[in-house]
């Protein structure tokens, strides 16, 4: 019996039933390296892969807003990892959250396009700079101008990738793309993680060039399947790379499920 009679739904201890979304998310489970190839087994860990596999596939190929599902439900899985609210070994894909999916992979397609709006000007720049020394008439300066201009350029857009990994990962697990311009969040995961970094890009460019590739063999068809494959061992790296920058004594922030 209800210890309160105006409460029928309150448990005989006193403890009235809670929302869980508005319960404490759990501890950022720790990690102290990165296991690669992990990323990818995942994914056949989980009883149902075969049918989260076609279902997520299937949702790639909705014209215009496919990539962003499938985006989505990567990043909505990790925050539901992080924060103990998910399946083990992960949460599949579902269209009972296919709004959630969508709202979480647009604030991170805005937050991508604001960044790269940092690239024009630097291009401007780049430009000037080989136009005036090509003026002066000199070969030589022609050529040491384009050669600064190439650098100058390629190392921004190297910078800006580096500083894009923490802030894409924080806007994609808040929903809040004012999260991903704490530029001292951003400064501290970078001097943390700035190998694993580099490590982790370039693993996921030549694995993913292979499964890509695999894909294709198989009727061009599995492509899509593929690509589904590739983008959730992208998102698992991601959230290591948040595990084990925490482990580090990075800053944690509070993560929408």
């Amino acid at each position: 019996m209800s210890n309160d009679p105006s409460n029928p739904f309150q448990s005989p201890s006193g403890d009235s039933y809670q929302d869980s979304s508005k319960t404490p998310n759990l501890p950022i489970p720790s990690r102290d390296s990165i296991d690669y190839m992990s990323a990818y087994t995942k994914f056949f860990e989980h009883p149902e892969w075969v049918n989260g596999l076609l279902l997520s596939s299937l949702a790639t190929i909705i014209p215009i807003i496919g990539g962003l599902i499938l985006a989505g439900y990567e990043y909505d899985n990790v925050a539901r990892t992080l924060t103990g609210r998910g399946e083990r070994p992960y949460s599949p894909f579902t269209f009972d959250r296919f709004g959630e999916y969508i709202m979480r992979s647009l604030w991170v397609f805005l937050y991508g396009l604001c960044c790269s709006i940092v690239i024009i000007p630097i291009f401007i720049v780049c430009m000037i700079i080989m136009g005036v020394l090509s003026s002066l008439g000199d070969g030589a300066l022609g050529v040491i101008g384009g050669i600064l201009g190439f650098v100058l350029y390629v190392g921004t857009i190297l910078l800006l990738n580096f500083a894009m990994i923490p802030g894409t990962l924080r806007v994609a697990l808040t929903n809040d793309i004012a999260q991903g311009f704490d530029f001292g969040y951003i400064t501290d995961f970078v001097r943390k993680m700035w190998i694993e970094q580099i490590l982790v890009v370039l693993f996921l460019t030549f694995s993913s060039i292979i499964v890509l590739n695999i894909g294709l063999l198989i009727c061009c068809i599995g492509v899509i399947p593929a690509m589904v494959i590739a983008w959730f061992a992208m998102s698992q790296l991601m959230m290591q790379l948040y595990q084990v920058y925490v482990s580090r004594g990075g800053k944690t922030f509070d993560i929408t499920p």
